[in-house]
């Protein structure tokens, strides 16, 4: 008998794995498809080598502003671009195998099925485990009635997509009809982005979406907040408003639901609400011996959430008392320019501060956007919420400071080097205590 038999090897799942490893258990994971799951195949990663490679085709076309002439038309090629976006994604499945085969995780390909707390059938034959990690994520919903043969697209399906497009068109204004828009925004193609609320991104503050919208529409795309789509036929769509728009593809990005093939709740007691699996703390479910991750749960979609979660339940199952502190998960939008948030949006105080007082962001060309930290009564740093270059990454400061309870003054007083795009996390931090020194 296994000590843990995992369902799903995506970034909750394979993590799971090598972390129970580590803990010295022995342990089985099952995946229908490809290790890496949907963040690695078919979401995080590829989109991100396709934002690479959109923000290097943009920025040649923007030369000339660095005293650079690129003599000659600039141009993409699409199979290419799925080409080295494939290589990327084949380096990172092989090495999530050969730690695999370090840690002697044992790796089933095949649909697993939840047969009781301690069974699961894989292939036509049962798996027997102490433990049992249902990680099996999510997949795009599209509405029956905005499934239109050769127009409409899915997330995974346009990341394959391999012939030019002229137009595009995205219904949903949330992470990745964002992200998608302005990779194609940026690549020169004409985008028309229809989101139902008022602002883009409406999961996060207002003003964050508003910005982003003047900014996609700077660069050339076309937004309709506050819209809907009324009838969609190949190759157009007809807003409430009257609006015809005509574009080569529609890519439907409305959201995704929890994948729950294999795993019979009701017969199993497993309690759901809303379509998603509840937990406890620990990751267990109501069947004692039986824990869910990921997007399973009704905790935020992202590849690292899902890890925490997988290494809490392990831990947990290994008798340790470890819990996910979900205020200190970052967020990122990998839009151009990103955006980064962490924690909360209000406070008692909070200090702003621009990249176009930024040395670095003036340097490099890439000025839009800001730093804006949140603190307490206290003056805990409690939030943090970042557009610019490199928001993705700067935005861990305020991860690291909510997780460790830091103040304003302990971000403030330490020093960071010049010049460098985080020296506007600190001028952030000293503006909330009224002591910026580059801020009038």
């Amino acid at each position: 008998m296994k000590d843990i038999i995992i369902i799903g090897a995506g970034p909750g799942g394979y993590v799971a794995a090598i972390r129970a490893a580590q803990l010295g258990m022995d342990v089985t994971v099952i995946e229908k498809k490809r290790v890496g799951g949907t963040c690695l195949n078919v979401g995080c990663i590829p989109t991100k080598t396709y934002v690479a490679m959109a923000e290097l085709f943009y920025k040649m076309k923007e030369a000339s502003h660095f005293g650079i002439d690129i003599t000659g038309e600039i141009s993409f090629d699409v199979a290419r671009m799925v080409e080295r976006k494939n290589k990327v994604v084949d380096q990172l499945v092989n090495g999530i195998e050969m730690l695999f085969q370090k840690r002697k995780i044992e790796l089933i390909t095949g649909e697993g099925r939840l047969v009781d707390a301690q069974t699961v059938e894989v292939n036509g034959k049962q798996v027997k485990g102490r433990h049992v990690i249902l990680a099996t994520g999510s997949a795009p919903f599209i509405p029956d009635v905005l499934q239109i043969p050769d127009f409409t697209l899915n997330s995974t399906e346009l990341l394959d997509y391999d012939k030019p497009l002229s137009s595009l068109a995205i219904i949903g204004g949330g992470v990745i009809g964002v992200e998608f828009a302005s990779i194609y925004t940026l690549l020169g193609v004409q985008v028309s982005l229809i989101e139902m609320q008022h602002s883009l991104l409406p999961t996060l503050d207002k003003k964050i979406g508003n910005r982003l919208k003047s900014i996609l529409k700077k660069k050339g795309a076309e937004i309709h907040t506050s819209k809907k789509a009324e009838k969609v036929s190949r190759g157009e769509i007809i807003l409430d408003d009257g609006t015809e728009i005509h574009a080569d593809r529609l890519l439907v990005a409305i959201g995704r639901r929890p994948v729950l093939q294999g795993i019979d709740t009701e017969k199993s007691g497993i309690k759901t609400h809303n379509g998603c699996i509840v937990v406890s703390e620990s990751m267990e479910t109501s069947l004692p011996g039986v824990y869910a991750i990921g997007d399973l749960l009704d905790t935020p979609q992202l590849a690292h959430t899902a890890s925490k979660e997988g290494i809490v339940a392990v831990e947990n199952i290994a008798g340790e008392k470890s819990r996910v502190n979900y205020n200190a998960i970052p967020w990122a939008v990998f839009t151009y320019p990103e955006i980064a948030v962490v924690g909360s949006a209000e406070g008692a105080v909070e200090g702003k501060f621009p990249f176009s007082a930024n040395g670095k962001a003036l340097g490099v060309g890439e000025s839009e956007g800001y730093v804006r930290i949140i603190g307490d009564a206290s003056e805990k740093v409690i939030g943090m919420e970042i557009m610019g270059p490199h928001a993705s990454d700067l935005i861990h400061e305020g991860a690291l400071a909510i997780e460790n309870h830091l103040t304003l003054s302990d971000i403030a007083r330490t020093v960071h080097a010049h010049p460098t795009l985080s020296e506007a996390v600190a001028e952030a931090a000293e503006g909330a205590l009224g002591k910026a020194i580059h801020m009038a």
